[in-house]
């Protein structure tokens, strides 16, 4: 049987993958009749080898190829349109990429019943040659990332999964301040069940252990300051010195938070796309960095440089003891917010 997986939620892409290797039996005769290799490495013998090995001792063999549907995507040139793209493919590229595809179709449309073949591609299109001619008779299963409603009842069924339960508020703000990054979710629900033990997760552990919760309350706390709302900002700065984040910690995070600003303020001046915005900030997906964009467009590089400056050197009079934390971080806000 041949399976074509595509699309950007790799934690679910890996999940189904899991499911379909414990079906072959016990892990060590698993491990014997399940082979996971990437495409560039592949020729049409090596991939036609794989298919038809027949399982060891077991009903069924499990071959999984990362990539292979790639190489047959339309390139588009830069500038050209979609249509334009798929006329340059046709009239230029076809000849060659018909006699490639052609060992490949002769594999991949043999598949014995003994064997279950997975094509996993992290996008692929209707335009694509290869998958147009595959895709009749195989078993196709599209991955998107889940969002919204989507999204939380994702995170309440897995901490299920995982034998916990966490309550809607919490799976809410998880899913609004952590996004569709389900490898982090899924690393974040295991951090909160175990902080729990056995009781329901909540608003107040999601707010105390999770990062990406603490840093959208710094988010908050700055849009704040920069509205000169100081009874606001004084609340934030508070709720999060209550949660458990010293002085020192909260003003890392500030000046973490400034950072990144500044940084994705230059970024965006560069017409850079959030997702290579992602790339460049270490973040494991472009939804982190569309947050962080879309907050740094309301302000100007001048004002995020001030604040950042000014953060320094309150960085500077607590550790060299000028302040008291507690005060220096009342002061601080206080002045950020009628000074700047």
């Amino acid at each position: 049987m041949l399976y074509i997986f595509s699309g950007p939620d790799s934690f679910s892409i890996r999940q189904e993958l899991t499911r379909m290797k414990t079906s072959l039996g016990q892990p060590d005769m698993a491990g014997l009749n399940c082979a996971e290799v990437e495409s560039s490495a592949l020729s049409p013998v090596d991939l036609a080898s794989l298919v038809q090995t027949m399982p060891f001792l077991a009903e069924k063999r499990l071959v999984i190829i990362r990539g292979l549907l790639a190489a047959f995507e339309p390139r588009q040139r830069p500038g050209s349109s979609e249509g334009e793209a798929e006329s340059e493919t046709k009239n230029s590229g076809a000849p060659k990429k018909e006699t490639s595809m052609a060992p490949l179709l002769e594999v991949l449309s043999n598949v014995p019943p003994t064997t279950d073949l997975v094509l996993v591609e992290q996008k692929v299109s209707q335009k694509n040659p290869l998958y147009s001619r595959l895709s009749k008779d195989a078993v196709v299963r599209e991955f998107p990332l889940p969002a919204g409603a989507e999204l939380e009842r994702w995170i309440v069924q897995r901490a299920r999964e995982r034998g916990g339960i966490i309550d809607s508020a919490a799976a809410h703000i998880l899913a609004d301040n952590v996004g569709p990054d389900l490898w982090t979710l899924d690393s974040e629900l295991q951090k909160l069940l175990l902080y729990t033990n056995g009781q329901a997760i909540t608003e107040a552990e999601v707010r105390l252990l999770v990062s990406q919760v603490r840093e959208a309350s710094v988010f908050a706390l700055i849009d704040a300051v920069m509205a000169s709302r100081t009874g606001p900002a004084l609340g934030f700065a508070h709720q999060l010195l209550d949660g458990g984040t010293s002085p020192f910690q909260l003003l890392s995070l500030l000046a973490r938070q400034m950072r990144l600003l500044l940084i994705a303020k230059e970024m965006a001046c560069q017409d850079m796309s959030h997702q290579n915005m992602a790339a460049a900030l270490g973040f494991r997906s472009p939804w982190a960095a569309r947050k962080l964009a879309q907050q740094a467009e309301g302000y100007s590089y001048q004002r995020l440089k001030a604040m950042y400056r000014r953060l320094v050197d309150e960085d500077l009079a607590l550790k060299t003891g000028k302040r008291s934390p507690e005060l220096g971080m009342d002061m601080l806000v206080v002045e950020l917010c009628t000074s700047i």
